[in-house]
């Protein structure tokens, strides 16, 4: 078989389900590469009151979501 064409995933939604699995991807297939599509512009309020359970927030410590650009100096 010939060199094929990269494959391009779209990830459209970059809350907290987009961005855990934008981590978690390339731990599996680096060879995909990701498009993230999100439609607001700026962080907001909006969304901030998602809430998990406690071993649901556990489970996503192994993505290291919290160091994804969540914190305060986030762009």
């Amino acid at each position: 078989m010939s060199a094929s064409q990269p494959i391009t995933l779209a990830i459209i939604g970059v809350g907290i389900g987009g961005i855990n699995l934008a981590i978690a991807i390339p731990k599996h297939n680096p060879d995909l590469q990701l498009t993230l599509l999100e439609s607001r512009t700026e962080f907001s309020e909006i969304g901030a009151g998602v809430g998990t359970l406690f071993d649901t927030s556990r489970s996503l410590e192994p993505q290291n979501s919290h160091r994804a650009g969540f914190g305060p100096n986030a762009t």
